[in-house]
């Protein structure tokens, strides 16, 4: 038996896809499977399926012939001359209009009364879905505003410390507790997932192409540009290593700055400008009048000549 409910989650998606794989490829033996047989499957997949979907079941697919191999069952696996789709990386990231647009909007669904609660804390946090349906009441440090993201739940299996702003702090606050999870239904039972609930307030708030993840996105994007630095968001959301968080989030730190340098124009002493005008003014002046030392010819216009005429 899986030890978390993140482990449950993920064995439970493999045995889905695992049924469906036996349902398609019924009396057929692991050897009998060709490269083809498995091509024809991905086309049969594509009336109805996303690519991400269609990568997740060849993926199944091919880890069950690499134990085969392992175990003598089968002799080469079909599924490595079969092409994956190439995932586009979302970059969607709610500018403050939709983020204020979504919370209004969750608030208002009645049959999920703790979806707002959950947006708001995920905005704030910046937790991968199974991390936040997973903290336990244990795991919040009140006096020192962090929040524990124990390794059994966490991606890499690596704890981590993630500090709470007051609006999150607010919402734990605000929920009641039903249960060791502090997201959980009236019988103390975690909540296994609020994608349909979620997809609804994003219809209500007319939101188009919004996704849970896409909050972790935007939690991540606001902390760049609130200054705060690459390194402390990697530690935040749990990356492997600061080069993931600067392939998300690297192009905002460079769009960051070009704002920020514009924050000092005008600053600068008036003194400064009236000085660089004095000198653009009279530097002709001085150049006009200016006579060669005994025995050098006049110089005539050029770079070169009047180089010649400062250095003698």
């Amino acid at each position: 038996m899986a030890s978390t409910y993140k482990h449950a989650a993920g064995e439970a998606n493999t045995k889905g896809i695992c049924e469906k794989l036996k349902t398609h490829f019924a009396g057929k033996h692991l050897h009998e499977i060709t490269s083809r047989d498995v091509e024809l499957y991905k086309q049969t997949l594509l009336e109805s399926k996303a690519g991400n979907t269609i990568n997740n079941r060849l993926n199944t697919l091919s880890g069950i012939y690499t134990k085969a191999i392992e175990w003598n069952k089968a002799y080469s696996n079909p599924v490595h001359k079969v092409k994956r789709f190439r995932i586009k990386e979302r970059k969607r990231i709610l500018d403050r209009i939709e983020q204020h647009a979504l919370v209004i909007a969750a608030g208002k669904e009645k049959k999920a009364p703790y979806l707002q609660a959950l947006i708001i804390f995920d905005l704030n946090t910046g937790l991968r879905k199974e991390e936040l349906l997973s903290i336990k009441w244990t795991d919040v440090d009140y006096e020192n505003a962090q929040l524990l993201v124990r390794a059994e739940i966490a991606k890499y299996n690596k704890s981590r410390y993630v500090d709470i702003n007051k609006d999150a702090l607010s919402v734990l606050k605000a929920l009641p507790r039903h249960g060791e999870y502090v997201f959980c239904d009236k019988q103390g039972d975690r909540f296994k997932n609020f994608r349909r609930s979620f997809q609804s307030a994003v219809t209500r708030a007319k939101l188009e192409n919004v996704v849970i993840h896409d909050l972790r996105r935007t939690f991540g994007s606001n902390c760049i540009m609130a200054g705060v630095s690459l390194a402390t968001v990697q530690a935040w959301m749990g990356h492997a290593s600061i080069n993931t968080t600067i392939k998300h989030y690297g192009h905002l730190v460079k769009s960051f700055r070009k704002e920020e340098i514009k924050k000092i124009e005008g600053r600068m002493d008036t003194y400064m400008d009236t000085q660089i005008k004095r000198a653009s003014e009279e530097a002709p002046k001085l150049l006009k009048n200016m006579v060669p030392p005994a025995g050098i010819e006049p110089a005539t216009p050029g770079l070169g000549n009047l180089c010649s005429i400062r250095l003698s």
